[in-house]
């Protein structure tokens, strides 16, 4: 898709396209995907689900146009990262996947008429 067709779609439609993309370019860089918009009906829902040597990954994507508010990543709040956490561990609880280790990261997408910006951070943690 090109970056101009995405400026019609609506916000749950760019959303939907990053979290996709997100998967293409995990699935280039080794990871198995698991899961795309996996929900629990308690606490959630985690964008996707993957699997890397033996680790299972749950990433948050968030995607945005433009710079306006911030940028993509900016927009994970404290409150979204541990309920990624409590669904990380219903997750675990329901899927007794023999696995490795677990982590939590975070990819954002810039979607602009100039190209496609992507960035993918591994380990996330909050501090605050």
């Amino acid at each position: 898709m090109k970056p101009s067709e995405l400026e019609t779609m609506t916000s749950k439609q760019l959303g939907t396209w990053g979290e996709l993309y997100a998967c293409e370019v995990l699935k280039r860089k080794g990871y198995s995907i698991l899961e795309h918009s996996w929900h629990h009906s308690r606490h959630g829902e985690v964008d996707i689900i993957a699997a890397q040597d033996g680790t299972i990954v749950f990433v948050e994507v968030k995607t945005r146009r433009t710079v306006q508010k911030g940028r993509p990543l900016e927009a994970i709040t404290r409150q979204k990262y541990y309920q990624i956490r409590k669904c990380a561990a219903a997750y675990l609880t329901m899927n007794s996947n023999a696995c490795s280790g677990v982590r939590i990261d975070a990819v954002g997408i810039l979607a602009q008429p100039s190209g496609i910006h992507f960035r993918h951070i591994k380990e996330v943690k909050m501090y605050f």
